[in-house]
């Protein structure tokens, strides 16, 4: 690949204008994922013959890695236009409208990828999740079995298979998951995946000792992918409280009126009910459900721990920044939802930056947090704890204690909606919730099961049955195995 690049160069040197060296220069540095480098050169063989397809196509990917999707959406579509039969753009235009949280227009082009290419495995996988999010489960199951069947060893599909159905004790496709075990060729990351996916499958089973057993090896080959190490947290939340009082003490930033709409965060723990929150809200009339963005911790994490320094200008520039992200995801509603977890590492920097934004923190019982989440496969970069059962405890008392400082700092800022109560007594708790945001009662909040937005998280079987209590007791059945890990919330 090296002497392939020098070759090129010499000849777009010889000859800039000469529009296949300047291709194969482009390509040979997209293949080396040398990004920032192959963009102006394709962007300039561009100018040199009519557009070309594949050309376009890997144009639209780098705009993509840069997470500049709208423009990826515009650079795939052109070049569908130029080769309607282009598989892998049809492929990657869904992705990007995917990303675009455009379920529906995702679902249509990975639909034409899939009859193109008919052995595309990811894109089923992909087609599967669309279709997941808008609620129709006999499609989203009946494309993850495409998936499987055009790549048998294709554990994420198995995974998000599973997380739709309670596997029988005569399950046949858990003989092939077991199968699948003794692969030795399956990346690592595929093989956390499968452990999971097994401890699912035991545990539908109720064969705890097997379930327990592959959720710590799940748990292990995570943290062997991560490295993570819980005094990088324990430093993180010490710079995050040091920020906050000096973000607190800025005068909070003025609104740009232009700017739309009012975002609500939903924030807490994973697995504390966010989602649950989150589908509630949607059911209303003058809210949009914008799913886990990511936008709040790209713009404003390294100012929310004080990387960058705390200033009215930096906090206007968050403010633009976040509002500009999430406008997209509005529909033309008066509010939208932000439901990543994680945002509550953000909490100081939203109440000074966004004083319209309202802020809804989930609570759940500590055991029954802690334990979801080490019973679940994160990718998150923000969730390495959940890998080690003394790890997620000890992350959880952090996050307690971060937010107990913030509820004092910022006073009526944050509302707390207790899960537990809520599923108990939910009229009561969504008639509080819809008063503290100012929105009017709707009848409907009270059965967001029947709400038919997009669900994008792990907990979108759960959404789709009315409120139901108990959820937070299932780690007891497991009280054998995790020994004294819960002890300090006994204290």
């Amino acid at each position: 690949m090296d002497a392939a690049l020098d070759s090129f160069r010499k000849a777009v040197r010889l000859n800039p204008d000469f529009a296949p060296a300047q291709y194969n220069l482009a390509n040979t540095l997209f293949d080396l994922e040398r990004f920032d480098e192959a963009e102006p050169v394709y962007q300039h063989a561009l100018t040199l013959t009519p557009p070309h397809a594949p050309a376009l196509n890997n144009l639209g990917v780098i705009q993509a890695s840069r997470r500049e999707y709208a423009l990826s959406v515009e650079t795939f579509r052109q070049a569908i236009r130029i080769n309607p039969g282009l598989s892998e753009a049809h492929f990657n235009l869904g992705s990007s409208l995917y990303e675009l949280s455009l379920w529906r227009e995702a679902a249509e082009s990975l639909e034409q990828a899939v009859r193109l290419a008919p052995r595309h495995h990811r894109a089923f996988k992909l087609l599967g999740d669309a279709h997941l999010k808008l609620g129709d489960f006999e499609a989203a199951e009946a494309a993850f079995r495409k998936a499987i069947s055009a790549k048998p060893d294709f554990v994420d599909a198995y995974r998000s298979l599973g997380l739709m159905r309670a596997y029988a004790a005569d399950d046949p496709m858990l003989s092939r998951l077991e199968t699948l075990e003794g692969r030795p060729d399956l990346s690592l990351d595929s093989r956390c995946q499968l452990h999971f996916t097994l401890a699912k499958a035991y545990d539908d089973q109720r064969k705890d000792n097997l379930a327990f057993d592959h959720y710590v090896k799940g748990n292990a080959t995570r943290s062997d992918i991560t490295n993570y190490d819980i005094a990088e947290d324990q430093a993180l939340f010490e710079a995050l409280t040091a920020a906050a009082k000096h973000l607190a003490a800025l005068a909070p930033a003025t609104r740009d009126t232009t700017l739309k709409p009012t975002p609500i965060f939903i924030l807490g723990m994973p697995r504390s009910g966010t989602t649950l929150v989150e589908q509630i809200l949607a059911s209303h009339s003058a809210v949009s459900d914008g799913g886990e963005l990511p936008y709040a911790l790209e713009f404003g994490l390294q100012l929310a721990r004080g990387q960058v320094p705390a200033s009215p200008d930096a906090l206007l520039d968050f403010q633009t920044q976040y509002l500009e992200a999430v406008g997209e995801h509005d529909q033309g509603l008066a509010c939208v939802t932000d439901k990543t977890p994680h945002n509550f590492l953000l909490t100081a920097l939203i109440c000074s930056a966004l004083p319209h934004a309202r802020i809804v923190h989930t609570r759940r019982k500590a055991e029954a947090v802690c334990w979801s989440n080490f019973t679940r496969y994160f990718t998150s970069k923000h969730t390495g704890y959940s890998n080690d059962l003394e790890d997620t405890v000890a992350y959880y008392r952090l996050y307690r204690t971060f937010m107990d400082q913030m509820g004092a700092l910022f006073p009526g800022r944050i509302h707390e909606l207790d899960y537990d109560q809520l599923t108990e007594n939910p009229e009561k708790l969504i008639r509080g919730l819809l008063d503290s945001l100012d929105l009017p009662w709707e009848p409907a909040c009270l059965t967001p099961e029947e709400n038919r937005r997009s669900v994008a998280t792990a907990s979108f079987r759960q959404v789709r049955a009315p409120i139901y209590t108990g959820s937070s007791q299932a780690w007891r059945r497991f009280e054998p195995f995790i020994g004294d890990a819960f002890a300090a919330f006994q204290q």
